[in-house]
């Protein structure tokens, strides 16, 4: 998905009180129609700028899924841990990372393997990255928090929906008659 949409349907989920893996599902195709839209956006700037097709030759995908196929795995852990287990996010995430790293200690990539004295340097890499990252969050809790407490979350908005229907304004077949 879109990181907007991702984002956006963990915070779903959370308010409407209902699995991930059904907001997900209902974002699939407002998710396709984005990836549509900058597809063709990037093919229209290549246009104007005349941007032609990379000269240099590109390394076979078998050649690439050879050399990392192992990075597929923790993706398939994440998508199993949400969808089939519907764990939170979280834990999905958690799941993930160990797989990364279980995966990191038995298979090198390009030369390289992952030892146990690396790993404090590594924590320390992926959290001072992690911060930029930290800020979002945390302004999205805030967000949520004040929604919770003042009440004007998921509650008032249903409210309000069903208030306007009980006048006639959200009814599409029978707009209301105004006679003047």
């Amino acid at each position: 998905m879109p990181p907007i949409i991702g984002a956006a349907a963990f915070l779903m989920a959370e308010f409407l009180e209902i699995p991930y893996s059904e907001v997900v599902l209902a974002a699939i195709i407002p998710a396709l129609f984005y990836y549509f839209a900058v597809f063709v956006q990037v093919d229209m700037i290549a246009a104007r700028d005349d941007i032609t097709v990379i000269d240099q030759k590109l390394p076979e995908i078998g050649v690439v899924l050879k050399a990392g196929w192992h990075f597929i795995i923790p993706f398939g852990v994440l998508l199993y841990a949400l969808f089939e287990l519907n764990a939170e996010a979280e834990i999905a995430a958690l799941y993930s990372a160990v797989t990364v790293c279980i995966g990191g200690f038995l298979r090198s990539y390009k030369g390289r393997k992952l030892k146990l004295a690396n790993l404090p340097t590594l924590f320390w890499e992926t959290g001072f990255t992690m911060l930029d990252l930290l800020v979002i969050v945390v302004a999205a809790g805030f967000v949520i928090g004040v929604l919770n407490i003042s009440s004007c979350g998921f509650p008032t908005i249903r409210a309000r929906l069903s208030s306007t229907r009980k006048w006639g304004f959200g009814r599409v077949n029978n707009p209301p008659n105004i006679s003047v």
